[in-house]
């Protein structure tokens, strides 16, 4: 082979090398994009905080959006894990679940500003299944609550709003807290 047929490989070369490379880079780039991958997928539940309000009867009646006053701090029990530190004056909060546990349990701990405890315990049973967008986005897992309970120390009613948590923001569950001076006997009759 002579020089110029050399030099004429080694271009030809060259320039297919790049091409790859920049097909390579291209594809890797634009893999996981907003138009096959949502940017903004992170998995939540949402919780709002309203005050019960009973009619007549007693029978829970739609309450009034809350922003409670004590500092909350939530505690995954089951990890032993703060996924929430020393909220103040929130009216709601957004908290990831565990992608395999079939319940979450929560402890939620009330501080008021002088320096009084209270405590209440959230069971969140619910399905996990896994979701992707698209073979080149990552999975997530999705969670359908199917039950819901709690103590009632400072919480009077829990109502799962939509079962279904994914990324679409939307309020998953309403905790309706104590208006009234009840005792916990009282609140644990009903």
């Amino acid at each position: 082979m002579n020089k110029k047929t050399k030099a004429r490989l080694r271009a030809a070369i060259s320039t297919f090398s790049i091409f790859i490379i920049s097909i390579f880079q291209s594809s890797i780039f634009t893999a996981c994009d907003n138009f096959s991958c949502p940017l903004n997928n992170s998995v939540e539940s949402v919780y709002a905080f309203y005050a019960a309000e009973r009619d007549d009867a007693g029978e829970l009646i739609t309450g009034r959006a809350v922003s409670i006053g004590d500092t909350l701090t939530v505690r995954a029990i089951d990890i032993d894990s703060v996924i929430a530190n020393k909220l103040i004056n929130a009216s709601g909060m957004k908290l990831p679940m565990s992608y395999y546990n079939e319940t979450d349990v929560l402890e939620l701990l009330f501080t008021d500003t002088q320096n009084r405890t209270g405590r209440d315990t959230l069971w969140i049973t619910k399905h996990n299944q896994h979701h992707w967008d698209d073979p080149s986005c990552a999975v997530h897992i999705w969670h359908t609550i199917t039950d819901l309970r709690s103590t009632h120390n400072l919480i009077d009613t829990v109502v799962v709003s939509n079962p279904e948590v994914n990324y679409d923001g939307l309020e998953n569950i309403q905790i309706y807290f104590r208006t009234s001076q009840e005792s916990d006997e009282e609140a644990t009759q009903e």
